[in-house]
């Protein structure tokens, strides 16, 4: 159903499998059925409400304005020097936005609110154009306006979201075989332990 019309549309050419075509046409088709927010991980954290009242969405907009009001922070002031991961709102998302170039030209675009119209949505896609590439880690976007989601999300993804021990294990062995090398090899040195594993094409 197309995003906004209740209008149905059927993927390109009625095709379900995309793995060996370029899916260029299925993203373009994803971004007509769903909703496609306009996010830059670099520039905004992704602000989840904590329930689906309007009122949880105005707490978040509130919390935003307290810290735009309050003094210019960096993220060095919380080096050494963590949020605790129960301390209120506002000292969690300020420790989240200090590296989201706070500066005076801030403005609310730094919160990308999970808000009323994504809530409702059939199906949000992340698109990866436009200048924006989710080439950061979740937790460094995603804040939770209650703590207790946030951990639980947290140990989700450590628990669920990982490669599968044989991958881990094969990568562990490229990397022994390359220190071997460099061991026998007078003229490296065997600092090697880099793993850079990529997803998607």
């Amino acid at each position: 159903v197309e995003y906004g019309t209740n209008t149905t549309l059927y993927p390109p050419g009625k095709r379900t499998d995309w793995d060996v075509v370029d899916a260029k046409q299925l993203f373009e088709y994803l971004r007509t059925v769903g909703n496609a927010p306009n996010w830059n991980p670099y520039n905004c954290a992704l602000a989840i409400p904590s329930s689906t009242e309007p009122e949880a969405v105005e707490e978040l907009k509130t919390t935003l304005q307290l810290i735009l009001d309050g003094p210019v922070f960096t993220v060095k002031e919380f080096n050494s020097n963590p949020t605790p991961v129960d301390a209120p709102m506002v000292e969690r998302m300020r420790e989240m936005m200090a590296d989201k170039g706070m500066d005076e030209e801030w403005s609310d675009q730094v919160l990308c609110l999970y808000d009323k119209p994504l809530q409702e949505a059939k199906l949000i896609h992340l698109k990866s154009d436009d200048g924006a590439r989710f080439l950061t880690h979740f937790y460094a976007f995603i804040f939770f306006a209650d703590w207790k989601q946030d951990l639980w999300s947290k140990r989700f993804v450590r628990d669920h979201i990982r490669y599968a021990d044989d991958i881990m294990c094969a990568a562990a062995r490229v990397i022994e075989a390359v220190r071997e090398h460099a061991r026998n090899n007078k003229r490296y040195v065997s600092i090697l332990s880099n793993l850079w594993l990529r997803l998607g094409g």
